[in-house]
């Protein structure tokens, strides 16, 4: 029906919004890491706060990855509210691999 098509395109422009912020978390994160590499490596901060950056760039990649999930998911239903087959991403991030393949990235110490 016709609501289907609009609940589906309105649920796909906040799952792309989600994962605009998600990108900009995970890219904060990995500048805070960074930052506080080199505070320990100057002896400005402990290796507690280190570690504790790179759990944040893990919860960021975490949601980062949920959220080109959920993008995905939600093209899928625009697709099938529409009729179609086959959903046409206006973009997803290259660095996360192809569906179904599992990419980690690991961190530099």
């Amino acid at each position: 029906t016709t609501r289907d098509v609009w609940t589906s395109y309105n649920d796909s422009l906040t799952a792309e919004q989600r994962v605009n912020f998600a990108e900009g978390y995970v890219a904060s994160a990995k500048e805070t890491f960074d930052a506080v590499k080199t505070a320990v490596e100057t002896g400005l901060t402990n290796v507690t706060d280190f570690a504790e950056s790179g759990s944040n760039v893990a919860n960021a990649d975490s949601e980062l990855a949920s959220a080109v999930a959920d993008y995905s998911t939600a093209l899928a239903l625009l697709a099938f509210s529409v009729g179609t087959t086959t959903p046409a991403p206006s973009r997803v991030p290259e660095d996360l691999g192809k569906p179904g393949e599992l990419k980690l990235r690991a961190l530099s110490f």
